[in-house]
């Protein structure tokens, strides 16, 4: 796939929500404040409007997904080692060092999180992973039937959380032994809570 195909601002125009006129300008104005970003430019300008900037993120993502079906997680882990090295639990480094390697993952039923890699490489405990991720609104849950863990976003015990793999139900670990996960839930994920 094409990295352009991949670009916010090519998505944007490919779509028909901007003009290669309207992109510039905004690319322009990002140059001078980097710390903008461009879909927040451009819903300030008017050129999109919240609904079109979320489809963008949507095809945006896809896209990623198609290319790496991990992207999603390397971002979140990305985020994930800046708090744990603010936290002073791990160094840059040995963040840096743990991203290089699951990067050089190649085969998908090998990728590994970054909390796993540095639990199993003794840098960290299980439970110095669930202190940061709930810092990030985040729990390591379990599928009381297939026993499946889930790294889930904002999760409440007794709700209604439902395991992709059976369909059990999601609840805390009683004590977190392993940080290994199957995958990220997000709240507004099929599959992931019953909506009744």
């Amino acid at each position: 796939m094409d990295r352009n195909q991949l670009l916010f601002g090519k998505i944007a125009e490919e779509l028909g929500y901007v003009t290669e006129a309207q992109l510039e300008e905004c690319l322009e104005q990002q140059r001078t404040h980097p710390d903008v970003a461009l879909g927040q430019l451009m819903l300030e300008r008017k050129h999109v409007s919240p609904e079109q900037l979320e489809d963008i993120l949507s095809i945006q993502k896809e896209r990623f997904h198609e290319r790496d079906p991990h992207t999603y997680e390397k971002l979140e882990d990305i985020l994930f080692g800046r708090l744990l090295v603010r936290e002073g639990l791990v160094t840059e480094r040995q963040v840096r060092e743990a991203l290089r390697d699951q990067a050089a993952t190649t085969k998908p039923e090998e990728f590994k999180y970054l909390g796993e890699l540095l639990v199993e490489r003794g840098l960290m405990k299980p439970e110095d992973v669930a202190r940061v991720l709930k810092l990030q609104q985040r729990s390591i849950v379990y599928c009381e039937e297939c026993l499946v863990q889930y790294n889930v976003a904002q999760f409440e015990e007794n709700s209604d959380w439902k395991c992709k793999k059976c369909g059990g139900i999601l609840t805390a670990p009683p004590i977190l032994s392993s940080v290994s996960v199957e995958g990220f839930l997000e709240d507004e994920e099929a599959g992931g809570k019953n909506p009744g």
